[in-house]
């Protein structure tokens, strides 16, 4: 697929795909949609963490906001559980409405 896209509209060797995206026959599945997801987040996450010197313990709250893909268990324990976050942790998990209603107020 990113083949046949290559060099459309700006696309290059540089051009992150995900790997479902990357395959010749795309990968549609939940367990692919959460890997991805997860190295997006983790990735984010891990990089925050590194440059201001902060430790998961320092977390008092979790925001997700995701408009396409809303699993179970939610992305915001998913980040609970894999960054081993204290307990009294507050969580949000917003949705394409609450995404948007957000960004009014930033």
């Amino acid at each position: 697929m990113f083949q046949a896209l290559k060099g459309y509209k700006g696309l290059g060797e540089r051009t992150y795909g995900s790997t479902a995206l990357m395959q010749i026959l795309l990968i549609k599945t939940m367990k692919e949609a959460r890997n991805e997801t997860e190295a997006v987040m983790f990735g984010a996450i891990d990089e925050v963490l590194g440059k201001t010197g902060l430790k998961p313990v320092d977390i008092g709250i979790v925001v997700v906001n995701s408009s396409l893909f809303n699993p179970s268990p939610s992305l915001a324990a998913t980040i609970v559980n894999h960054y081993k976050l204290r307990q009294s942790v507050v969580t949000y998990t917003l949705g394409v409405e609450w995404g948007a209603v957000l960004g009014l107020f930033l």
